[in-house]
Formats: C-alpha cells, sequence, structure tokens
C-alpha cells in the first residue's frame, strides 16, 4: 500500500506513485539507514540517493547533479543565496543535467553549458568517491504535460477546455508550474500559491473554496506533489484535476543518459554490503 503523505514527505509519496515497484527507505542518515535493512531489501545492485550531492557519509559510483537554467551562477550559497556549494563543485559531478532548459534563450543555455563544462576542470576524486568520470556529461532537459487525473479517484481524464481553472500550488518554483499549464491550453482565471511543501491550514481550504465558488463552472487544478498532501480539498465533491509532469530530455539526452547509467552499472563494485 502507498504510505500517506504526511508520514514520508510528499516527494517521497510522489516518487513510490510513480514507481510502486522500488523499495523506498525515508530517513536522514541514509548510509545507516540502507545498512541497517540490506538483508530485507534483498541487498539491491543499485541504490538511487535523491537529492544527496552533500551526502558524503555514503560512498558512491557516479554522482548527477541538477542546476536550473534560470537560476544564476553568480548568486551566494545558503543562507545568502540558492546555491549550496559554489561552482568548483561541479568539478566532482559525472553527469550534470541543465532543467528548465526551454525556459532560456538558446544563447544563454549554450553560455551556461560553457561556463559549466570549463567549471567542471580540473575533476576532483573526493575519498567518498570510487570513480570520478575523466569527462563531465552535459544533458538538457525540461518539464512538460504528461496527462491529468481526477483528484478525488486518481484515474486518468481529459480536462475541459471551456472550464475556469483555479490554480493552487505549494512547490518552490511556480513559474515553471505556469509553463506546463500554458503548454495544456487551459483557462487560468486565478492562482493561489503557497510556500514549498506547504500544509494547508482550515483558513487555507476556506481562501481555495471561496475564490474556487467566484469562478464560472470552475475547477480546482493542483500538481502532483501537492495532491499528496492535500487530498482533503476534494472531500464533499469539489471538482478538481491533478496535473502530472515528467523530464523530457533534449535531443538525444534520453539515449545518453541510458548509456551513462549502464557504464555505471558495468564499472560499480559490485558487493553483497552497503
Amino acid at each position: 500500500d502507498l504510505p500517506d503523505a504526511a508520514d514520508i514527505g510528499d516527494e517521497p509519496w510522489m516518487i513510490k506513485r510513480r514507481v510502486p515497484w522500488i523499495s523506498l527507505l525515508v530517513h536522514a542518515d541514509r548510509a545507516r539507514m540502507a545498512a541497517r535493512h540490506w538483508r530485507e531489501l534483498g541487498e539491491p545492485r543499485l541504490v538511487i540517493l535523491d537529492d544527496a550531492f552533500q551526502h558524503w557519509r555514503c560512498a558512491r559510483d557516479a554522482d548527477i547533479l541538477m542546476i536550473d537554467a534560470a537560476e544564476s551562477l553568480d548568486q551566494g550559497t545558503l543562507p545568502f543565496g540558492r546555491l549550496r556549494e559554489t561552482l568548483v563543485a561541479v568539478r566532482r559531478a559525472d553527469l550534470l543535467v541543465i532543467t528548465r532548459a526551454r525556459s532560456v534563450s538558446a544563447e544563454r543555455l549554450a553560455g551556461l553549458e560553457s561556463r559549466l563544462r570549463k567549471a567542471s576542470e580540473p575533476r576532483s576524486q573526493p575519498v567518498w568517491k570510487r570513480h570520478t568520470a575523466p569527462v563531465l556529461t552535459v544533458l538538457k532537459a525540461d518539464y512538460v504535460c504528461d496527462g491529468f487525473l481526477e483528484a478525488e479517484t486518481g484515474t486518468p481524464v481529459e480536462p475541459s477546455r471551456d472550464r475556469d481553472y483555479l490554480v493552487v500550488s505549494g512547490i518552490a518554483k511556480p513559474d515553471s508550474l505556469r509553463a506546463v499549464v500554458k503548454q495544456a491550453g487551459l483557462r487560468v482565471v486565478e492562482e493561489l500559491y503557497f510556500p514549498d511543501h506547504h500544509r494547508l491550514s482550515l483558513a487555507n481550504v476556506r481562501q481555495i473554496r471561496d475564490a474556487l465558488a467566484r469562478l464560472r463552472d470552475g475547477c480546482l487544478l493542483i500538481t502532483e506533489k501537492d495532491w499528496g498532501r492535500w487530498r482533503e480539498l476534494f472531500t464533499g465533491g469539489t471538482p478538481g484535476i491533478v496535473l502530472t509532469v515528467r523530464f523530457a530530455f533534449l535531443e538525444d539526452g534520453a539515449e545518453r543518459l541510458e548509456g551513462f547509467l549502464e557504464e555505471v552499472a558495468r564499472g560499480a563494485q559490485c558487493s553483497t554490503s552497503p
């Protein structure tokens, strides 16, 4: 059964819902938790750590780093900016994915890739990595609409283009959501945005339902990530749909990613313990 998002977090909930056959662990100390459950997990041959570029306690065979094309590389690191590390950290990445690649001009995208490639030299071999690729692989990708679900039941649905939609979300970068909804051609009349991972209060629920009542044949539109936290919005027949997105690689990015992962699998040190 799919755990509740309140117990495991909205992003792990979405991963498990999308890929139900994987074993999923959620813990601050990932290496210790993996070691504790190694045998009952079937001694996996592949372990993927999400959001773990700075999780140095766990040895790894490869690092995949994702950088938003719309973000400035000249801003400060936390808490003075949004970067977690300085640009020197690119030296230890094996694969770099530039996300939201269609949100910037071709010239800016090319300049960003060039700057990142220069920053990746000389390559770095930290002690917690078994291997660092001699050359950085750079891919480009963006988010595209993958379909819609009926919010109360989770069944696929084709949304009406004649309805008025109220977009409500609690994600870090709502501009990307706006872009995907625009691709879908839906008529968005009103938008409400909350902080990332936000859990709705009773006052928030009233605010959303009041806004929906002002629309003509109104319908709520939320993201799949928010859906895990906000199921209470759709009790009592409140109309709503869930936008699902997929990560689409530009050009031959999907094939190059597959080749990269195959190379990692061939070179990984296979063992029966983490």
